[in-house]
């Protein structure tokens, strides 16, 4: 009898670890559409034999383990890929966001502008005594300094909702960090018990997946099934403790705790958002800045040394206290334009030759007569205005087309990681049918055998009576 129950324990295990593989292969199918589900496996093993006099005899089997099929390695490579993808990606928006203010090239943009203020010069050149010419001068420079004063206002709008859109992302980091804390807590305590919190680290997997797309990470597993979490240099999550990233400053840098977070803007959005406000729109802003000085600085030298129609000196034709794009104003007006350089020669136009010739370069004779110092005449770094402005622009439109080629390069890295990641962590429909098939057999099989040892004790009870 006892080798009969032997049996019968034998099929018995059969039909509890077939029974739990058919469920386990239930379970990946019923998720086979879920987001972040790893498939999992129920690993069978021969239970202890026991020893008899004539060797060792298996006993059944038994469910060794049931795990994730994950590949930890892609994970790390995925989360890497993605945060460069992102950053780009919002590098290129940022870029397109502060062209977008600029809008060129266009007819009616800054280039235009100015284009179109040295172009009024030369019809005073041409017309030195027509009031309408003069009017259109001022009227050209009025038109120039509010769009430079408009530029300057909506790259502040732009700081504010970057730096709105920092303090969100910092805010979401925050809760994320918190989840994988409390997510290691439950981890911990689960698998102390021996069994593997599948679902638990798909969760705490998809919230790393989700930080990624913020930061910079690394994450460490430790043998009680927690991990350890960096975001760019500073440990975050450590177990079921965490520590909270804060954002202020002008410009703003993120901390954690007194630590000052070393964030690299091309790794991650976090980092991104941050050499966006540090430097990329204070960078636009200066060069609008030094358009607006250069302007001031070279105009009001020009009509400072020249004359009236009625033979007084020019005086300045800028607001000289104006520093920046926000404050440039004009304070001259059509009768007190000055065109020519010699106050017994109303007609004189070289003043205004001089002005229609900025929109190229400094006029030589103009540094030589000592109307423009060196450094007036180099207020652009050695170019005109036009050219200084077009640098500009062309600067920012190089940086776009390469912050667009980039986040096409990483995102097709990693979607290429993620399907690797898929291949192997994902559901496949057909291989758990068959998976499932083949334990239907099994578990089958492990029931006749049931049925097998049942007749062999009825034929034993008919011979004992």
């Amino acid at each position: 009898m006892s080798t009969l129950g032997s049996i019968l324990n034998i099929a018995r295990s059969a039909i509890h670890a077939h029974q739990t593989a058919v469920r386990v292969g239930s379970q990946n199918i019923a998720n086979a559409q879920t987001e972040g589900y790893s498939r999992q496996r129920v690993r069978l093993v021969d239970s202890s034999p026991d020893i008899t006099p004539i060797g060792r005899l298996g006993t059944g089997v038994t469910i060794h383990d049931g795990a994730r099929v994950r590949d930890t390695l892609l994970d790390t490579s995925f989360r890497r890929e993605s945060a460069r993808s992102a950053s780009f990606d919002l590098r290129q928006d940022l870029l397109g966001q502060i062209e977008a203010v600029l809008g060129e090239p266009s007819d009616t943009g800054l280039a235009a502008s100015l284009d179109a203020f040295f172009s009024s010069w030369s019809e005073v050149a041409a017309h030195p005594s027509d009031p309408t010419a003069r009017r259109m001068v001022v009227q050209r420079a009025e038109q120039l300094g509010s769009q430079l004063r408009s530029f300057s206002t909506q790259l502040d709008d732009l700081v504010q909702s970057t730096r709105t859109r920092l303090t969100t992302s910092v805010g979401q980091i925050n809760d994320l960090a918190k989840e994988v804390a409390s997510l290691n807590e439950l981890i911990v305590r689960e698998e102390a018990t021996g069994i593997t919190a599948s679902d638990l680290r798909d969760q705490r997997d998809r919230l790393l997946d989700s930080l990624s797309q913020f930061a910079s990470i690394k994450v460490t597993e430790r043998s009680n099934g927690s991990v350890t979490l960096m975001v760019e240099n500073a440990i975050v999550v450590e177990g079921n403790d965490w520590k909270q990233l804060s954002a202020a400053g002008e410009p703003p840098v993120v901390t954690v705790g007194a630590a000052t977070l070393r964030v690299s803007s091309e790794g991650s959005v976090l980092g991104e958002l941050v050499a966006t406000l540090q430097t990329r729109l204070p960078g636009v802003q200066q060069r609008l800045d030094d358009l607006a000085r250069g302007l001031v600085v070279q105009t009001n030298a020009l009509h400072n040394a020249g004359f009236r129609p009625d033979g007084s000196h020019g005086g300045d034709f800028f607001d000289s206290t104006a520093t920046t794009a926000r404050d440039i104003r004009v304070i001259a007006t059509a009768e007190s334009i000055a065109a020519s350089d010699d106050a017994t020669q109303p007609a004189n136009n070289r003043i205004a030759l001089a002005m229609a010739g900025m929109r190229d370069r400094p006029a030589n004779n103009a540094i030589a007569s000592g109307i423009w110092t060196p450094a007036e005449a180099n207020a652009f770094g050695g170019l005109s205005a036009a050219e200084h402005y077009r640098a500009t622009v062309t600067d920012l439109g190089v940086q776009t087309r390469m912050a667009e080629d980039s986040a096409a390069v990483y995102e097709t890295l990693a979607s290429q990681l993620d399907l690797r990641r898929q291949s192997i962590s994902g559901v496949s429909v057909d291989e758990e049918l068959i998976r499932v098939m083949q334990h239907q057999q099994a578990y089958t099989a492990a029931a006749r055998l049931v049925n097998v040892v049942d007749e062999m004790m009825q034929t034993i009870l008919e011979l004992k009576r």
